[in-house]
């Protein structure tokens, strides 16, 4: 597999015979290439797109991927189920199943808004979190915070044990010393063959910081570092 870094939780995955874009947000420059960031309807030419919102926050969801679809009826496009309903979309509600195009694609209930989606794809399967976290904030009622942590322990627990390629995970800043609690539960239940830390605002000192954590050799473990927007990472072996 092929990844291009769009930002913030953006990603295009070129899996061999499709190209995935995951929560696109910012569409400039316009008609950029994957190496700028950015998303271009044309690269439906070389093979078939599937686009992907996972939920209706400003930045997962840009509208210009209808445009895309308008412009080019191949594409599939796929939203959470906070997103109003499109006729060039296809919704998919927690715990659904999809099997379309080559795809097989399942939607997990996030702990903010939308879904996060799991893809099977050319012999892949590819995790996307959206914003499916542990949200466990500092000044948060205490039951608030239990009650989140529950919920999101639930939803990793339906994926213990199933074999998983590449997955994208929260690890946001904001959160301070719980910044990295739901990628290292995801982790120790999931065990990806590599994973890649998203939505953590181009805070790119957040790698330095895992370094540094007692938890090292689990974040280590197929841990795919960020530099900058437009970055291309090639997997071995996907």
């Amino acid at each position: 597999m092929t990844i291009w870094y769009l930002q913030h939780s953006g990603f295009a995955v070129d899996t061999g015979n499709h190209l995935l874009v995951f929560d696109y947000y910012i569409d400039l420059p316009r008609g950029g290439t994957l190496e700028q960031g950015a998303v271009t309807p044309a690269l439906l030419r070389d093979k078939p797109m599937a686009v992907f919102a996972s939920h209706n926050h400003h930045d997962h969801f840009n509208p210009i991927i209808l445009e895309w679809k308008r412009q080019y009826p191949d594409i599939s496009l796929y939203l959470g189920d906070d997103i109003p309903p499109r006729e060039e979309a296809k919704t998919v509600p927690p715990g659904l199943t999809v099997e379309e195009n080559g795809l097989t694609i399942t939607a997990l209930r996030s702990t903010d808004q939308g879904v996060a989606f799991v893809v099977e794809c050319d012999g892949n399967t590819i995790y996307h979190a959206g914003d499916l976290n542990w949200w466990h904030w500092d000044g948060e009622p205490e039951e608030w915070n239990e009650e989140m942590g529950r919920s999101y322990r639930r939803q990793v627990d339906l994926l213990a044990g199933r074999k998983v390629d590449l997955a994208f995970l929260p690890a946001d800043p904001r959160l301070g010393r719980t910044q990295l609690w739901g990628a290292e539960y995801f982790l120790e239940k999931v065990s990806p063959s590599a994973w890649v830390p998203m939505h953590f605002w181009e805070k790119y000192g957040i790698f330095a910081a895992m370094e540094q954590s007692p938890q090292w050799p689990l974040l280590s473990r197929g841990l795919v570092k960020l530099e900058h927007r437009g970055q291309k990472i090639v997997l071995e072996g996907g």
